[in-house]
């Protein structure tokens, strides 16, 4: 357990009564209970940061928060990452009374904090004589236990909302961004369709619809001169100039 061995007095900020009735888990506890809760359970003082117990390192005891509040951190993908927050007269780190395993998180001070130390060995001791404190404190441990487990639930009902919240803002960016692609082929395809359509009409005149009527505009000698062109077969040069006699194409010239 990572903590100084409390022989300096507490700070004036946490210097609290003995009187452990006061706190929400302990009130069911008998004078008799608490004085021998205080006889097995050392107090122990941690300053701001201090860290209580380290992820991962054996747990072999619990402790009950007198002053202060700590943060329940776990590393997530490389970072710590507070769990939840804990005020004074929560249990911590009960599990450690009734399983041999590892801690899942870092117990860390938030400020200068006061705790008592209940180690599973006297735990151990007072309920294999059926101490009536073992047989309590095992009754508060496991509703500790429960709060704590309904507090996570909460916490990770948030964190999915948030999940389902983002999942929802990804799906409408995609097709916003899908419609947007959409309208920009579109209009490429349109682009394309009538730059096409421009290639094939080197004068640049519109396609005429089937029922619309082509309407000449050309000098009346061009188009007499054209009619014969197409009539005679012959090559004779468009005029140049002035007037046009039709009289002056001579066959075979």
């Amino acid at each position: 357990m990572s903590a100084y061995d409390g022989s300096c007095p507490p700070p004036a900020a946490i210097a609290i009564e003995r009187d452990l009735k006061r706190y929400a888990s302990l009130k069911g506890f008998s004078s008799a209970e608490l004085e021998t809760l205080q006889k097995v359970a050392p107090v122990h003082h941690y300053d701001d940061q201090a860290v209580v117990y380290q992820e991962g390192e054996p747990s072999e005891s619990c402790i009950v928060l007198l002053a202060g509040t700590v943060e329940i951190v776990k590393i997530i993908e490389g970072k710590d990452r507070c769990l939840s927050v804990l005020s004074e007269g929560s249990f911590c780190g009960q599990n450690a009374l009734v399983n041999d395993c590892r801690r899942q998180a870092t117990v860390r001070a938030a400020g200068p904090i006061e705790v008592l130390e209940f180690s599973r060995h006297n735990f151990e001791r007072l309920l294999a004589a059926r101490a009536p404190l073992a047989i309590r404190f095992q009754e508060q441990v496991a509703v500790a236990g429960i709060r704590q487990l309904r507090m996570a639930n909460s916490r990770m009902a948030v964190v999915l909302d948030r999940v389902d919240s983002l999942q929802r803002e990804i799906e409408e960016a995609q097709a916003a961004a899908q419609a947007h692609a959409a309208e920009d082929l579109a209009r490429a395809t349109a682009f394309v369709a009538q730059d096409a359509t421009g290639a094939a009409d080197p004068d640049g005149r519109d396609t005429l619809a089937p029922d619309e009527e082509f309407i000449d505009e050309r000098p009346p000698e061009q188009r007499v001169l054209a009619d014969l062109l197409d009539e005679d077969d012959h090559d004779v040069p468009a005029p140049t100039g002035g007037g046009f006699s039709v009289g002056s194409v001579k066959a075979g010239a």
